[in-house]
């Protein structure tokens, strides 16, 4: 008498890409998240984890059957394996997900509960399409300049926007501000014009800036890093009922992300609109060895920044007042304009912010605007990345 054995539909798909997928869901988990979004699934040949703000699917096949997975525990079970491929098959009857890996034949309960995305959450118009490399250069550049802890919440964010037909990407915490121009990215006056029609009046800023938050950000990073992309990354939008969304699509991968109601500053506000009085152009390793200096030393937190000395004319000078000690440090400088010489009192860890962004691009190029001492110190790149350091006001 011989015995049927039930077939069952399976899925075949990469190991590497089921893992890295996992890693980038844990994200999306934290210990106060319901059941239903710690949960994943396969589905005609995706792999999609959502939680309605943010949501991620992956391409893994041609087609393939529903397959829940608890994150945490298919991540657990899967993490000594480094074979190439994994099958998985959903078996209705007993409520159970069967695992074949390497040599293993593994049974899991099924989950019955999960969070499955819209797929007009994926649908998009297209913003930008960049070079994935920059773009991830980009966000680190900005990212130090965020705000975290408990204050200034509206800006625990990294805005995207659209200015003089160029993607730019921004973060501030109040006392500072890091922002990158993709200059390569040029963005089609249709998506302009999308980008100026979504404006939300609850900020009624001349420039639209969408922001996301930084946990959003951590994900797509994450997404971008680890799982198969390709060299570039297209920046969509799309307005729908429940808001406006972000989208990041790279290769098989795809993002969209809910854009929060947060008041961010107006960019073209910030900026000092006079001609600066001073411009003097000094190498970025020079300069951050010295700050990062003196803010370990520092007890105050500030350090003053004198021009003018009669006896430097080619240098910056970097002057530290402590009731117990003074520090004077000069920089090799190049003055491109210097009128009414004044001193700034500036944050020297807020300066060494930067010090990111030339890493990241690797350039030793790096340009100080003045304006006067009580308006914001712009630092400039060749790279396209800006930074603005408020002053620390004399009493």
């Amino acid at each position: 008498m011989s015995m049927s054995v039930k077939a069952l539909p399976k899925a075949k798909l990469p190991l590497s890409t089921l893992k890295a997928f996992l890693d980038v869901s844990k994200k999306f988990i934290n210990r106060d998240t319901k059941d239903i979004f710690r949960v994943a699934v396969l589905e005609n040949g995706y792999l999609r984890m959502a939680n309605g703000d943010f949501n991620l699917r992956v391409k893994v096949a041609d087609d393939s059957p529903e397959i829940p997975l608890d994150v945490e525990t298919t991540k657990k079970l899967l993490k000594a394996y480094k074979t190439n491929t994994i099958t998985l098959s959903p078996d209705p009857d007993d409520n159970k997900i069967y695992i074949n890996v390497d040599s293993s034949h593994i049974s899991m309960r099924k989950e019955n509960k999960f969070y499955d995305a819209d797929e007009k959450l994926f649908n998009a118009t297209s913003i930008a399409a960049l070079d994935k490399n920059t773009f991830l250069k980009g966000l680190d550049s900005v990212l130090p300049y965020a705000s975290r802890g408990n204050y200034a919440v509206n800006l625990h964010t990294t805005g995207f926007f659209v200015l003089s037909g160029k993607l730019h990407i921004v973060a501030a915490d109040g006392f500072k501000l890091g922002m990158y121009k993709f200059n390569n990215a040029e963005v089609a006056s249709y998506a302009v014009k999308l980008l100026n029609n979504a404006r939300d009046p609850y900020n009624g800023l001349d420039t639209n800036i969408f922001v996301l938050p930084l946990e959003a950000v951590e994900i797509l990073k994450a997404a971008l890093n680890k799982l198969p992309t390709s060299e570039n990354v297209v920046i969509g939008f799309s307005g729908l009922a429940n808001g406006n969304y972000l989208h990041f699509k790279s290769g098989d991968v795809e993002m969209s992300f809910l854009v929060p109601l947060h008041e961010f500053p107006d960019i073209t506000k910030v900026f000092p609109k006079d001609d600066p009085a001073i411009i003097v152009k000094v190498r970025a390793k020079d300069l951050f060895k010295i700050t990062n200096r003196l803010a370990g030393i520092t007890e105050t937190d500030h350090m003053r920044v004198r021009f003018g000395d009669s006896l430097k004319e080619n240098a910056l000078k970097l002057f530290l007042d402590e009731p117990n000690f003074s520090i004077t440090e000069y920089v090799e400088a190049t003055y491109e304009k210097k009128e009414n010489p004044f001193n700034v009192t500036l944050n020297p860890a807020f300066v060494s912010v930067a010090e990111t962004a030339w890493k990241k691009f690797g350039s030793d190029e790096l340009t100080f605007k003045f304006y006067d001492p009580n308006y914001p110190v712009q630092i400039d790149s060749n790279f396209g990345f800006t930074a603005l350091v408020m002053p620390i006001r004399e009493i």
